[in-house]
């Protein structure tokens, strides 16, 4: 499982069988699949269009929550753009470093 927020990879089953027996038991579909958030924010009226995804205001490996209030709808392609480089920028650091991000504006 790539939970691309959080910038862990994690091995959950050893094949398709394994998964479909796993994720029925305990809370593992509500963990794995974040479906209580996101009932939240279908029912607070933020849905997906095609191309889209839930990403999040401030990335969960940076400190956000998994909450509707840190989620917005982002094109699929930049919500993996931009966490990847954010992954590259912070590999190696120990939990609880302090970073500092520029944005910097690419159009000029």
């Amino acid at each position: 499982m790539l939970d691309i927020g959080g910038g862990t990879f994690t091995k959950i089953a050893e094949n398709r069988d394994d998964f479909a027996m796993k994720i029925k038991g305990g809370n593992n579909a509500n963990q794995w699949l974040m479906i209580p958030l996101i009932d939240n924010l279908v029912a607070v009226g933020v849905t997906l269009s095609e191309g889209k995804c839930y990403g999040y205001r401030n990335p969960p490996v940076l400190g956000g929550d998994y909450t509707v209030e840190n989620t917005t709808v982002i094109s699929i392609p930049e919500h993996y753009s931009f966490h990847a480089d954010i992954h590259q920028q912070i590999v190696g650091l120990p939990d609880g470093t302090q970073v500092v991000f520029k944005i910097k504006n690419l159009e000029a």
